[in-house]
């Protein structure tokens, strides 16, 4: 997903996600522009600290700004093809 959206590459980087997510993320990356896209994606952090459980996980992302550190949820589950994909973060 990082990848493509580093390339502006929206419907790529949406085919990491569940399908009842797409539409939400589709809209909110639209909103973000070609020109702001790319530098928040290469801002991700990287998934660490993370859960499986069944067919459900949850996985932290960590990034640091300005000498502040953040976190944020990364929320997995397994599609019908047993894919693992982006429910929200």
């Amino acid at each position: 997903m990082r990848s493509a959206l580093q390339k502006n590459d929206i419907e790529k980087a949406i085919e990491c996600f569940h399908e009842g997510s797409r539409e939400k993320y589709r809209t909110t990356f639209e909103r973000l522009g070609s020109t702001r896209l790319p530098t928040i994606a290469a801002e991700l952090g990287d998934p660490v600290d993370g859960q499986v459980g069944g067919t459900a996980a949850i996985y932290r992302l960590y990034r640091e700004d300005g000498g502040r550190r953040y976190s944020f949820d990364l929320k997995l589950m397994l599609d019908e093809k047993c894919l693992w994909k982006i429910v929200s973060y």
